[in-house]
């Protein structure tokens, strides 16, 4: 995303406004997709009037989530990914859009098992939380991330100072293509 989408909505945008320059402003994995630019396609940086980092995910290591002991198993949960899920995970579907509604109607308990159940996920930080967002929250995500992201952010966690994982198994002229 960060090689090709991003230079091409940039590109994009610079053709329909006839500007020299865009502001980006990304939350998120909006944010990485900006640092893998910047770092690989560098001749974007001069198209870039200011980049805004809201929510930035930068590094990884440090992550005490469940995700840390899922990343050592990144390449096989990817296969499995690409292979049932079609190369997504928690896309929105008709059937998920169902189970999501049951839980617009949440109970106080019910709240707070959803809230441990996001920091065994993300990490415990519930001065950071509310639960009772839960419902609004669940009402836009999971909006779905692709195997090759999650991929992508195993590998932060696994070599946080390396951009590729050398142990992979994925070839590096494939490795772009991820």
């Amino acid at each position: 995303m960060g090689i090709y989408d991003v230079p091409a909505c940039i590109d994009f945008i610079l053709n329909k406004t006839k500007q020299d320059k865009v502001a980006y402003i990304g939350h998120s994995m909006g944010t990485t997709m900006f640092y893998v630019m910047a770092s690989v396609r560098p001749e974007y940086n001069e198209k870039i009037l200011v980049q805004l980092s809201l929510a930035p995910i930068a590094y990884l290591g440090h992550t005490t989530s469940a995700v840390r002991l899922a990343a050592p198993f990144a390449k096989i949960i990817y296969d499995v990914l690409v292979a049932v899920f079609h190369g997504e995970f928690l896309s929105r579907s008709p059937l998920l859009n169902q189970a999501l509604k049951l839980f617009f109607t949440l109970n106080e308990a019910q709240m707070i098992f959803l809230q441990n159940l996001v920091f065994f996920i993300t990490g415990r930080d519930p001065d950071q939380f509310k639960h009772t967002i839960i419902p609004e929250l669940v009402g836009h995500d999971p909006a779905g991330i692709s195997a090759k992201a999650l991929f992508h952010y195993a590998q932060f966690i696994n070599n946080p100072s390396k951009c590729k994982d050398k142990s992979s198994v994925i070839p590096m002229y494939l490795y772009i293509y991820l």
